[in-house]
């Protein structure tokens, strides 16, 4: 693909994120015959740094997506958690996403010590929506927001597309991090717009030899405004903690103790939704956020 050609494709794709008013038909993806892993790399790179993936039109706008069904899943309010509502997207994907002459169907796994030849040639896109809403913060170990958004948009078994090798990723996203997982597998993760509404990452799933799953997500729960207020919060509940355990020795949540401990938390630290409604719109980076043991004014606390 020549450089004019890549520009013009970026920049229409641009030009749909950002809201332009062209149809799919007119700027429907036409996959080069050779390049086609740089090609759909630079179109999720372009999806996730405007961070547009809970705009489930621009999505499909953008990757030329056609929607066959809606599956929907409405959980109701729990005594913990939030109510959901999940919209599970059937796509169809006009056609261009499938196996083609530059995809690897056949992949080496299993790690050295058992190795296998793992077969994925069946390329599926899946878009999803959630609406998390009346959240209730009894969960010790996750607090969010009281209502939030969610999505993301799946390119599954993309080593049959297009083979994506860990130097192209490099090339294109000179930030990416990778974490490395069992049997030879690991995920390469990029973080593109990131402020205080949501956070927009893409995951790359995948062995040595190719990606196998590519994945853009965008959550309000990682927004800098929320995290910025989590990090108060937690200071809050850290201090008090940290004052209560003094001349004390570790105990557990199921020790009388643990009951009185919440009580004053709750007497001396506003809950989170206060806390995020006061949060000012200032796009500020949040500071790291606290980690509370599990062992209270124990030896694994941070605490103490």
């Amino acid at each position: 693909m020549t450089r004019s050609v890549l520009t013009g494709v970026l920049a229409c794709a641009i030009h749909i994120v950002m809201g332009g008013h062209v149809s799919a038909a007119e700027n429907a993806p036409a996959p080069p015959n050779r390049g086609r892993a740089e090609w759909l790399l630079r179109r999720v790179k372009t999806l996730a740094d405007e961070g547009a993936v809970l705009d489930q039109a621009v999505v499909f706008e953008l990757f030329a997506l056609k929607t066959k069904n809606i599956n929907r899943r409405d959980f109701g309010p729990h005594d913990f958690g939030c109510s959901e509502i999940s919209d599970e997207y059937l796509v169809k994907s006009a056609g261009w996403y499938r196996s083609t002459p530059e995809g690897r169907v056949q992949l080496l796994g299993g790690g050295l010590m058992n190795p296998a030849v793992m077969k994925f040639d069946r390329p599926h896109v899946s878009y999803w929506f959630h609406d998390y809403s009346k959240c209730i913060n009894n969960n010790t170990y996750e607090i969010t927001p009281s209502s939030y958004r969610e999505a993301d948009v799946a390119f599954g078994e993309v080593n049959a597309f297009a083979c994506i090798k860990p130097e192209l990723l490099r090339k294109l996203f000179p930030s990416i991090g990778y974490s490395f997982g069992s049997d030879s597998y690991g995920e390469w993760r990029y973080v593109g717009k990131w402020d205080d509404h949501a956070q927009t990452t893409i995951t790359f799933d995948g062995g040595p030899n190719c990606v196998i799953n590519v994945t853009v997500k965008q959550t309000e729960l990682s927004g800098k405004r929320f995290e910025r207020a989590l990090a108060r919060f937690l200071n809050c509940r850290k201090q008090v903690r940290a004052a209560f355990c003094q001349g004390r020795q570790s105990f557990s949540e199921d020790d009388p103790l643990y009951r009185e401990l919440q009580t004053l938390v709750a007497t001396r630290c506003q809950p989170i939704e206060s806390y995020h409604e006061a949060e000012p719109w200032s796009g500020e980076t949040p500071p790291e956020l606290p980690i509370l043991g599990r062992e209270i004014c124990g030896r694994d606390d941070p605490d103490e």
